[in-house]
């Protein structure tokens, strides 16, 4: 019984040698642990304290297993808390650790990169919020997510051009979302790129029709251009015709370009459903009187100064366009109103 059980430790020991041995070799260093303590020590040390202090190899897997459910937990309790330092700590080892390789599903590389991210944000710490963000890219190179970070660390770094490079990345992938391409019209626009900040704003116009910003960028664009920014005008007046706004900066363009009677209708229009406004009624009985209805001005007018009789402005308008019909007598009594 003792020489069968001699034998059988022998052969136990002479294998766990060769795993041993496997695991590490003369020079390199192995880590270990007694389930309290893990270290990293030299291979005879290891092999010492393996033998004699009750340690044993402490594989990659092993840590994962046992930190990884804690800093994932610690990594999101820390985020929620705005505890950004501890929380960027953690999620550093998250990935150091590549406890995405332990359980994906625990520990989701997309999320973990992306907030890594913010947080360095938070700490205003851009520079690596950026080398986190192009780590995540290597392993995650179509996650949009990061590639929207990634331009907002350099655009926060005055990093254009690489900023550029990312947002025009998004656009070649079809992203349709407005702040991402606005961005990146905007930077065009101060690079003098007018034609490309121009088709960039035409290209949100076809998902985001509606959006006032950029229509009013877009404007910009085609005046900076040396463009007429009429039809700009014209489709957001259209696409919301009881805008006062709209239909005032639309009836404007009209004026500088000569169409007096097109901007009168917009006003017309504007004004039915706009009973109240003053503006509308001045720009509308200035419009008459430049297009030489007198009388059609008088009457916007006279209605203007019953919304406002402190206006004195206004009869003294009254009294112009009476004069223009050569009417002294009313001119007159307008021009005394007090």
């Amino acid at each position: 019984m003792n020489k069968r059980y001699l034998s059988n430790m022998l052969i136990i020991i002479l294998f766990f040698c060769s795993t041993l041995d496997a695991q590490c070799r003369r020079g390199e260093t192995l880590r270990i642990s007694n389930g309290i303590e893990t270290k990293e020590v030299d291979c005879r040390e290891a092999t010492r304290l393996i033998y004699n202090e009750d340690y044993w190899p402490y594989s990659i897997e092993d840590e994962r297993e046992d930190r990884c459910p804690q800093l994932a937990s610690s990594a999101q309790q820390y985020y929620s808390t705005s505890s950004w330092e501890l929380s960027a700590n953690a999620y550093s080892e998250l990935i150091n650790l590549r406890c995405d390789e332990w359980d994906s599903d625990w520990v989701n590389p997309n999320d973990v990169y992306l907030y890594w991210a913010v947080t360095l944000e938070y700490l205003g710490q851009y520079d690596k919020a950026e080398a986190a963000l192009v780590q995540g890219l290597e392993e995650l190179p179509e996650n949009t997510d990061l590639i929207k970070r990634l331009a907002y660390a350099y655009k926060k770094q005055d990093k254009i051009d690489e900023m550029i490079i990312e947002y025009e990345r998004l656009m070649d992938m079809g992203i349709d979302d407005t702040t991402s391409l606005r961005d990146l019209a905007s930077a065009y626009g101060e690079q003098g790129r007018t034609d490309e900040q121009i088709s960039v704003l035409k290209k949100i116009l076809v998902f985001d029709p509606n959006n006032s910003g950029v229509q009013s960028d877009l404007a910009r664009a085609y005046e900076e251009a040396g463009e007429d920014p009429l039809e700009v005008f014209k489709d957001r007046y259209e696409s919301n015709t009881d805008n006062v706004s709209y239909a005032t900066e639309y009836a404007e363009k009209l004026i500088d370009n000569g169409e007096l009677d097109e901007a009168i209708d917009v006003l017309e229009n504007t004004l039915d459903y706009n009973k109240n406004n003053n503006m509308i009624y001045m720009k509308l009985g200035k419009a008459y009187s430049e297009n030489s209805d007198f009388e059609d001005a008088v009457d916007v007018f006279e209605e203007l100064f019953k919304l406002d009789r402190n206006n004195y402005r206004v009869a003294i308008l009254v009294s112009e366009n009476n004069i223009q019909m050569e009417e002294f007598d009313a001119a007159y009594d307008w021009a005394i109103k007090r």
